[in-house]
């Protein structure tokens, strides 16, 4: 879930729908260490991660760009096409 004004991206784990838990926080730190910030919308890859459209860069300036992680742990990743 990412969250527009606070940079972070909140990771859900929903393998149980009546009981959902909070499985990891992404920090803005991450994001704006990969020139990147202002997360917006998630993709699944076909290739297994999970891809990030952001809205701006590490100074929070108007560019959009993409960052990916591992859809099990949800550590940076490098993009693989």
């Amino acid at each position: 879930m990412p969250a527009l004004g606070s940079s972070r991206v909140y990771i859900i784990d929903i393998s149980s729908e009546r009981n959902p838990k909070l499985f990891k926080i992404i920090e803005p730190e991450i994001l704006k260490s990969n020139g990147v910030s202002h997360p917006h919308t998630t993709h699944c890859l076909p290739n297994g991660q999970v891809m990030l459209s952001t809205l701006g860069d590490a100074q929070g300036k108007a560019k959009g760009s993409f960052i990916t992680f591992d859809s099990y742990t949800f550590e940076h990743t490098v993009l693989s096409l």
